[in-house]
């Protein structure tokens, strides 16, 4: 079990993180918090489906006397998954989840957003008055169309560019192209 101690200023009693076992779990959770602080950022309003079938989240975007636009979007969050020279970031999905996330299909847009997050739980979210700093970055990637899985083994990794940051600005300009009828 590991064991983060510090005095916390105010109360000088031993801080202790919960859950030490559920580290990832924990990760999802806080990616989970930013995609939706995000979304809200956008103007987008979020549902989570009950059962995980793939998707983690659908965001949708509302505009006044216009239908509603749908994004569904899976989740990844990772500590170490940037190339040599930082221009990707990987993840390692499910042979099964790269499966559904590849196929087209022109009623159901779906992204991959793969979470880079500091391996200490501690470092990140901080609070620097006025602000509080969430330590991460957000990368995604539209897998509609990528070749079928020719390896062997049920892992696939896959890669978002560095260009493809997850924030407010590109989640309206995906928005606005799936109203147009394009891809995100």
């Amino acid at each position: 079990m590991i064991r983060v101690m510090s005095l916390t200023a105010s109360t000088a009693t031993a801080l202790v993180r919960g859950m030490p076992t559920r580290h990832t779990n924990l990760m999802e959770l806080f990616q989970l918090s930013i995609v939706e602080a995000t979304a809200a950022a956008a103007g987008c309003n979020v549902s989570a489906p009950k059962i995980d079938n793939g998707i983690d989240i659908d965001i949708w975007h509302e505009l006044p006397n216009e239908e509603e636009v749908p994004l569904r979007v899976q989740l990844k969050a990772v500590t170490a998954g940037w190339n040599k020279g930082r221009t990707q970031i990987a993840a390692k999905l499910t042979r099964k989840r790269y499966e559904s996330l590849r196929i087209a299909s022109p009623s159901k847009k779906r992204i991959l957003v793969i979470m880079d997050l500091p391996s200490s739980q501690a470092d990140w979210i901080k609070h620097r008055s006025p602000y509080t700093i969430a330590k991460h970055g957000c990368y995604w990637i539209n897998l509609a169309g990528a070749p079928e899985f020719q390896g062997k083994g049920d892992v696939v990794t896959v890669s978002a560019p560095a260009t493809n940051v997850f924030d407010d600005v590109a989640l309206c300009q995906m928005m606005a192209r799936i109203r147009a009828g394009g891809t995100p």
